[in-house]
């Protein structure tokens, strides 16, 4: 319940409707990031990937080109990098 809060609250503070809107939840427990693309017509939620990491992902920030997805890794003191 708290990733969906604080997941919520960044959403809210940083999104910015385009053509393709990706939003990228960190599933800490299961040591995943959920990727949805957001549909613009209704606004719903369509999960396309999950992305498995080597540990509980915390903090998700995605470079101002939208190129990469950076998640920093709380259980092995790391950083994770993905392409988009």
């Amino acid at each position: 319940m708290r990733w969906l809060l604080s997941f919520l609250l960044f959403a809210s503070c940083t999104m910015t409707l385009r053509a393709d809107t990706f939003i990228y939840a960190s599933m800490a427990p299961e040591k995943k990031i959920q990727a949805y693309r957001l549909n613009p017509k209704d606004g719903s939620l369509i999960a396309i990937d999950a992305i498995a990491v080597e540990g509980g992902p915390v903090s998700l920030c995605v470079d101002p080109d939208g190129k990469f997805l950076f998640a920093s890794l709380r259980t092995i003191d790391s950083l994770a990098r993905r392409a988009s």
